[in-house]
């Protein structure tokens, strides 16, 4: 299970994780060790950038061959704020 505080409707969510997703998590903790954010910025601390967060979005997306840069925006600004904690 993940906790999301604060998530859409500023509501506190608990949301089932698939085995396999929360093996890759462990990985990324063990890996990087992190202070407050399990996807820190370049400073330890810091959350991961918006605009990092996007451009990975946007990359993924011409991976899949998905043409909705509009809405992967979007996607990549609510997953910015779930990460740092400020749900809108």
């Amino acid at each position: 299970m993940a906790h999301v505080r604060g998530g859409k409707g500023k509501k506190d969510r608990d949301l089932p994780l698939p085995e396999s997703l929360l093996l890759l998590l462990r990985e990324q903790f063990r890996q990087f060790r992190p202070v407050v954010y399990l996807f820190e910025g370049q400073l330890p601390g810091e959350p991961y950038s918006e605009r990092s967060l996007q451009l990975m979005v946007k990359q993924a997306a011409e991976r899949a061959s998905i043409r909705r840069p509009d809405y992967l925006a979007h996607t990549a600004t609510l997953l910015h704020n779930a990460l740092a904690g400020r749900g809108r």
